[in-house]
């Protein structure tokens, strides 16, 4: 059922959204033809992120994992905030 919040296809959507709103934050932090993978450098470069070591929890880290797959971005082993390495 599609208004099931825990369907395949709300799940999907959520992804959708969340991609949309990345690739509109590259665009307006970076540029306007910014990527997502541009975003993240611009991000480790800028500092903006602190210095700080910090943890990602399951939450987080499974909705890292469905971005970086629907933009066909590698998924890396451990999830760091400093540096970014995922979207």
């Amino acid at each position: 059922m599609e208004d099931d919040p825990g369907s395949e296809d709300r799940r999907a959507r959520r992804v959708q959204v969340r991609v949309m709103a990345l690739r509109y934050l590259a665009m307006v932090v970076v540029g306007p033809l910014a990527t997502v993978e541009e975003l993240v450098r611009y991000l480790n470069n800028g500092r903006l992120m602190g210095r700080e070591e910090c943890s990602v929890d399951d939450w987080t880290r499974q909705v890292a994992v469905e971005v970086a797959e629907e933009l066909g971005m590698p998924v890396p082993e451990v999830f760091t905030c400093v540096p970014l390495n995922s979207p």
